[in-house]
């Protein structure tokens, strides 16, 4: 019962993310932790699986020993690993000894609730139906992840045929052309209408320069040169960015930037805008990825795609309302806000993947 109570506590408190440290003194610290320190330069010794891992000196029920020199609670590395494979099977060796500091404390913890009579009692019951439901909600997501994981090779196939676009690969260069010029300061200041039509003026001329730039680059010139003039004629002091940007995919690009995966080798893209500046793309060679290499990122894509669709056939089968009177709509800081009477989705909410708009 000791062992169910503690691996409860830990599971429910990493579950649901406190980290908080208790203040100084709040707590008891484990009497004895005995650890082994690590070798230098020596491989880690072979473990038996019921050897122990862990032993807590003056930890016990002492209604069950003899004499206080037999208080001690010993975890065998058979025992420690079916608590750490229930929490997390991938558990790194430096993670695991963090948490083997964190159990030895939830047990000796324990042990002293056990002495005060805590483990019993309503509220007792009450905590562990609450730590026993969110156990069961976790197990639960850790099931629908396994089995959203479970991607065939034939699956894997059909969608790279489906989107062979998605793996092309480019190799490209690039010139920034900035969309405001920086002028030297004035002598004498300007008014608010003077200044903002120098500004005006200047954004203009920017803008004239990015379509001369991309004329010549058209015409032959190095993107280097051309990258240097531009970030010149802005008046910018800084280094101008790297034109050649090497291996791109179309999820690298920002999504307005992605008709350049369409140009033929030795191409130049037409002027691209946004709020930044300009942009011009030159392709030098394109290829399709292979689908060997492409299999890894379609089965992260395919995984996802099935968690979304767990998250959302369980916000379809239960919705929760909360009474607005008991609970007021407006939030306290830092918190989140609820609309009024808008009822809020279930448990399971996995993160979208979104590419990331590298280079920019």
């Amino acid at each position: 019962m000791l062992r169910q109570s503690v691996f409860c506590l830990i599971l429910g408190t990493m579950a649901w993310g406190q980290s908080a440290a208790p203040a100084p003194g709040a707590a008891p610290k484990p009497p004895g932790v005995q650890t082994l320190q690590p070798r230098s330069n020596a491989e880690p010794r072979e473990v038996a699986p019921d050897a122990p891992v862990i032993t807590l000196q003056g930890v016990c029920d002492k209604a069950t020993i003899k004499s206080q020199a037999d208080c001690k609670t010993v975890v065998s590395k058979a025992d420690f690993e079916k608590l750490t494979n229930a929490l997390d099977p991938g558990m790194a060796p430096a993670v695991k000894r963090r948490f083997a500091m964190q159990y030895a404390r939830a047990l000796t913890l324990a042990v002293r609730a056990h002495e005060m009579g805590l483990d019993q009692g309503p509220k007792y019951e009450e905590l562990m139906l609450l730590v026993r439901t969110q156990a069961l909600a976790q197990l639960t997501t850790k099931a629908l992840q396994d089995k959203a994981a479970q991607i065939s090779e034939a699956e894997i196939a059909d969608y790279y045929q489906k989107n062979l676009a998605s793996f092309q690969e480019a190799t490209l260069e690039r010139v920034f052309v900035p969309k405001t010029k920086q002028f030297p300061a004035s002598p004498t200041k300007l008014s608010e209408s003077a200044g903002k039509k120098r500004a005006e003026e200047g954004e203009a001329s920017m803008k004239v320069k990015a379509e001369a730039l991309r004329t010549r680059a058209g015409k032959g010139e190095k993107f280097e040169a051309l990258q240097a003039e531009a970030f010149q004629y802005a008046g910018l002091k800084t280094a101008p960015p790297a034109t050649q940007l090497g291996a791109m995919r179309p999820a690298s690009l920002p999504p307005n930037h992605q008709s350049v995966m369409d140009l033929q080798s030795g191409q130049v893209s037409p002027l691209i805008a946004d709020v930044t500046g300009y942009y011009f793309y030159k392709l030098e060679n394109k290829k399709a990825l292979p689908l060997e290499e492409a299999k890894d990122d379609i089965r992260r894509t395919l995984t996802g795609q099935r968690m979304q669709e767990y998250a959302q056939e369980l916000e379809h089968s239960s919705k929760a309302t909360l009474d607005d009177n008991y609970f007021p709509a407006q939030a306290p800081a830092g918190g989140l806000t609820t609309a009024p009477g808008k009822a809020e989705s279930g448990p399971l909410r996995p993160p979208a993947r979104v590419p990331t708009a590298e280079n920019k």
